[in-house]
């Protein structure tokens, strides 16, 4: 079995920039130069999905067509980790509690 590493489409690098600056503008998740292929990645498994044949067409999608805000909320969770670790460590709850309130409660 050959394992192909690379996008089935390819974004090129004008693509790239419409769409980083579109998601940004949209929520301030910003990628640089060298996220490109994550894009490429991660959002080449949208094109399918709504019968697009390449990036640019799927940049028209996200900038005019109907479903589009649904569609950016549903590319938000794939470009980002869906996980945090704020305040769930014992130590991060004794700091808070010991340190910060404490601290925040003498400047009232």
């Amino acid at each position: 079995m050959i394992f192909n590493a690379e996008p089935e489409v390819q974004m090129s690098d004008e693509e790239f920039r419409l769409i980083r600056d579109l998601i940004y503008s949209h929520c301030g998740l910003f990628f640089d130069n060298d996220s490109k292929y994550l894009l490429e990645k991660r959002l080449g498994r949208r094109l399918p999905l709504h019968q697009l044949s390449g990036f640019k067409d799927y940049y028209h999608f996200l900038r005019y067509n109907r479903g589009k805000e649904q569609e950016l909320s549903d590319i938000m969770d794939i470009l980002t980790t869906n996980e945090t670790y704020f305040f769930r460590e014992a130590f991060q709850l004794k700091a808070f509690t010991d340190e910060i309130m404490p601290e925040i409660l003498a400047e009232k």
